[in-house]
């Protein structure tokens, strides 16, 4: 892999990472509302996912 390949795999996993954490911190207030709850956890899993997905491109 080059070094922009790289670069690019880093800024995106960082990135997907940042949108699994915001998800994750949503989860707490949508407590009362199971179908929105229900939908933050399948973003939380798709980002968690899509990040660990770039961190083994990257290796």
């Amino acid at each position: 892999m080059t070094k922009t390949q790289d670069k690019f795999a880093m800024l995106c996993a960082q990135e997907d990472k940042a949108r699994y954490d915001y998800y994750r911190s949503d989860l707490k207030q949508c407590r009362s509302n199971p179908e929105l709850r229900r939908i933050k956890i399948c973003m939380c899993l798709m980002y968690r996912r899509h990040y660990r997905t770039w961190l083994d491109y990257n290796r």
